[in-house]
């Protein structure tokens, strides 16, 4: 018998003092057995620090012509196409290829993330952002989750800060581009 999904329930109240968005939601996020926890932290983290209008979380790792998160465009197509962990080269290429721009989110050493991608055919590499978090952070936020959560995530001069009751969790992740790497 397969195992099932873990579902985690979050509150996320957002303040993006950077790009001056800020939000609270609740929702239900499903772990598939082959994900970390870290994996799933780090979509939480994306979906927080890429809000906009629309954002969509994807239909998991059943589905993987699609990407983790989503902001749909105006006329049906992917306006921003979000990764989570460490893509292969020709993933990344097709989400640049079908959307205006791309990032990628990862909780996943730099020189993994970078490795796959560093030296391949990719398509408007300029358009792709890269934003690595520490690995420190994200233990911090591992110890931290529980099946139902209350965070606050706030960005700030590019440093990221997690609230989880009375305890606060920072980074600075570590922001490029493809082009860049």
């Amino acid at each position: 018998m397969a195992l099932g999904a873990t579902m985690f329930r979050f509150v996320v109240d957002v303040s993006d003092v950077d790009r001056q968005v800020y939000t609270t939601d609740e929702f239900a996020m499903a772990r598939h057995p082959s994900e970390t926890d870290a994996s799933m932290i780090t979509r939480v983290l994306a979906w927080a620090l890429e809000f906009g209008d629309g954002i969509q979380f994807g239909r998991g790792v059943a589905f993987p012509d699609e990407p983790a998160l989503q902001i749909p465009d105006d006329r049906g197509g992917i306006l921003r196409w979000i990764e989570v962990g460490a893509p292969a080269a020709a993933r990344v290429h097709k989400a640049a290829k079908s959307a205006a721009s791309v990032a990628i989110y990862s909780h996943r050493p730099p020189d993994i993330v970078y490795g796959g991608l560093r030296g391949e055919r990719i398509h408007h590499p300029e358009h792709i952002d890269i934003l690595l978090f520490p690995q420190t952070f994200m233990t911090a936020l591992e110890q931290a989750l529980e099946r139902r959560n209350t965070w606050s995530i706030t960005r700030n001069e590019g440093v990221v800060y997690v609230t989880v009751g009375d305890r606060t969790i920072e980074c600075t992740p570590l922001i490029t581009t493809l082009d860049r790497i």
